[in-house]
């Protein structure tokens, strides 16, 4: 069985039941023969062939011959209550919307299967479906029986394991009001539950039934039914009316969506899943207007925003920038960061930021590769070499390697004009989806991904987009990867529209943009097949919309070492930006240490670092501006050891060639 409701839960991640403490009785041989033939396992299709592949072969002899040769799933159980009448629980039929499953099917003892045919009613808050079957069995239905009383047995009925279907024992302990409003009372009973029992009839010692099962315990062994009078009242309607707790990403507080809606019934599986997720879209998109329009005046630029306004994010493992505890605006780096490396310089690091895993992927080899945006294969390929998705088989975890086709290729753009990949593949056997958002760069991608049930799947997609607003990330690559990226024009960033790169190994660099120019003769940065040249990314023009612009450039002469050139834009701190940021303001205006133009010994990375400040031309002429609102730090760190002096004419190379065009 499942907790109600929970749409993160896959189809086949039942959870299981605790055994309780046996009464000792049993229904009569005739009982429990009528029982069995009237009970139903619910099953979906296997996906065969399998989409997926593993770094070796599955240890497939490890299961049982049963579960081993099956072409089905197992996923929960159905009893009969009338000619072509069937009942199970309605989150058993949900877990299956959105998936790639199929119309599921009830299977009987002997292995014949029935296609469910019409949903006859439907009850999310009360987690039960009606339906009939095609070509349904001639068989006698359980008599029900709306009547019960507390302490009397009760027996519960349903797939064990997918081994089959079991009856147990137990008693009806209590009744306990439904969550919201005490609508109804579920019945609780001891009998033990196995995975797969959501569905089952619970019966009396007359074997009727008197409640579906429908859930467990989370901490003692007292499992719930909803009473059958709620099945045989319902009308040829499905019914939604149920809270759950709801979280935006970017915001610190969840709030709780309500779900209120219904449609008519009876509707084929194929048209009941399509109205079904209707049902939970429209919801979700009105949850979702309705906490943006609440919080308007505190989100982003709004709010407490100052700090972010004014800092300037140079990882390249993107992040997110969301609401803290104390409602201030934030992008920490990613914690939990695992860095996988790749023949030929590749890799790909994955790190978690507000409980959203982000990740970079640098293709091997450094090539440019024209085609590989448009590969979703090359890309996922990469990404399952640091990002670990396992299939459990026993007591085995096997990693996938390599993903089936793409199921999902949409291309989106965000507030700032950046383009995204979003992309989702079918796991098979493992139910859900893998969901990326995938930004291109040109050293490959940076972006993030969960693995999701097909039902909330268009809910993520929803949420996801809402966070590529928020999500902060750098551009890096080589000479080469520039020059193709930048030609891509459909997947690069609309910030890029104004800027010119040009690379001569003979002459140097140059960069031009409305904010600076630089050129960068060799003698400064000897350019070769291994530089790479980073552009970091940050808010500019702190209106009620700022841009996503180019905020510094990094520039480093090879891969494999240390030296490189940094200079990364300041904007002068408003109130409320923190100490540390209108401390470093200060030390760049007054041009105090660490940028004071002397040379100091690194100890880790060992070297030298040299570092100053400038501003726009102004009329003292001499040190930065002190009216001015931007500042630029100018760093050149040198991984060898070298003479102060050295430093300084490379720093001034620099400077020397570097206009700032912006106050």
């Amino acid at each position: 069985m499942a907790p109600r409701h929970v749409w993160r839960t896959a189809p086949l991640l039942l959870a299981a039941g605790i055994a309780s403490k046996a009464v000792a009785t049993s229904p009569s041989p005739v009982v429990q023969q009528s029982v069995r033939n009237a009970t139903f396992e619910v099953v979906v299709r296997r996906t065969t062939p399998d989409p997926l592949t593993y770094e070796r072969p599955l240890p497939l002899e490890l299961l049982p011959f049963s579960i081993r040769t099956d072409s089905y799933w197992p996923i929960g159980t159905a009893f009969a209550v009338g000619p072509n009448r069937f009942v199970t629980a309605g989150h058993v039929l949900a877990a299956t919307v959105g998936s790639q499953y199929g119309t599921p099917a009830l299977r009987d003892p002997r292995g014949h299967v029935y296609s469910l045919d019409q949903i006859l009613a439907f009850s999310l808050d009360r987690d039960f479906a009606v339906f009939t079957v095609r070509d349904a069995p001639a068989i006698r239905p359980l008599a029900t029986n709306p009547s019960h009383r507390l302490d009397e047995i009760v027996f519960a009925v349903g797939n064990a394991l997918g081994e089959g279907i079991v009856i147990r024992d137990g008693l009806l302990t209590s009744e306990t009001p439904e969550e919201q409003e005490g609508r109804w009372k579920w019945l609780r009973y001891s009998a033990a539950a196995s995975p797969g029992s959501s569905g089952g009839p619970l019966l009396n010692t007359s074997g009727e039934v008197i409640g579906v099962i429908t859930a467990k315990s989370a901490n003692e062994n007292l499992n719930y039914a909803l009473p059958i009078r709620g099945v045989l009242d319902a009308k040829p309607s499905a019914t939604f009316d149920t809270r759950q707790a709801f979280r935006v990403p970017i915001l610190h507080d969840a709030t709780v969506l309500q779900i209120t809606d219904h449609f008519v019934l009876p509707k084929s599986f194929s048209a009941f899943s399509v109205a079904f997720q209707d049902v939970i879209d429209r919801a979700d998109a009105e949850e979702i207007r309705k906490v943006l329009d609440l919080h308007k005046d505190e989100l982003f630029p709004q709010g407490d925003s100052a700090k972010a306004l004014a800092s300037t994010y140079s990882s390249l493992l993107p992040t997110l920038l969301f609401q803290s505890e104390d409602k201030s605006w934030q992008a920490p780096e990613p914690d939990a960061v695992a860095n996988t490396d790749l023949p030929g310089d590749g890799r790909v690091s994955i790190g978690m930021t507000n409980q959203i895993q982000f990740f970079h992927v640098v293709r091997p080899n450094r090539s440019s590769s024209d085609d590989f945006y448009d590969n979703p294969k090359a890309f996922s390929d990469l990404l399952l070499k640091g990002m670990r998705i396992t299939r459990t088989v026993a007591t085995e975890a096997v990693r996938v390697t390599s993903l089936g086709p793409v199921l999902t290729d949409e291309v989106f753009k965000d507030r700032y004009g950046r383009v995204w990949q979003i992309r989702a593949w079918w796991l098979g056997d493992l139910g859900g989806y893998l969901l990326t958002f995938c930004l291109p760069t040109p050293d490959g991608y940076s972006g993030f991904g969960e693995i999701v049930p097909g039902v909330v799947l268009r809910r993520i997609i929803g949420l996801g987009k809402l966070a590529t607003d928020y999500t902060l990330a750098s551009y890096s690559g080589t000479p080469e990867q520039w020059t193709h990226f930048l030609a891509r024009t459909k997947l690069r960033p609309a910030s890029f529209d104004n800027i010119r790169l040009v690379f001569e190994s003979a002459s140097g660099l140059r960069y031009e943009s409305e904010r600076l120019v630089l050129d960068l003769p060799k003698t400064v940065a000897a350019l070769t097949d291994r530089s790479t040249l980073e552009l970091v990314m940050g808010f500019s023009d702190h209106a009620s919309a700022p841009r996503w612009d180019v905020a510094g450039i990094i520039l480093t002469e090879d891969i494999d070492r240390q030296t490189h050139i940094e200079i990364l834009r300041q904007p002068k701190p408003a109130a409320g930006a923190g100490q540390d940021l209108m401390r470093r303001w200060q030390q760049l205006v007054q041009r105090k240490s660490p940028y004071d133009n002397v040379a100091q010994r690194l100890a880790a990375p060992q070297g030298y670092a040299i570092a100053t400040s400038i501003s726009r031309p102004w009329s003292g002429g001499v040190g930065v501006d002190p009216k001015a609102d931007v500042l630029y730090a100018v760093r050149y760190q040198l991984e060898t050891a070298a003479l102060p002096r050295e430093l300084e004419d490379r720093q001034r190379g620099i400077v020397q060639g570097l206009r700032i065009l912006e106050r």
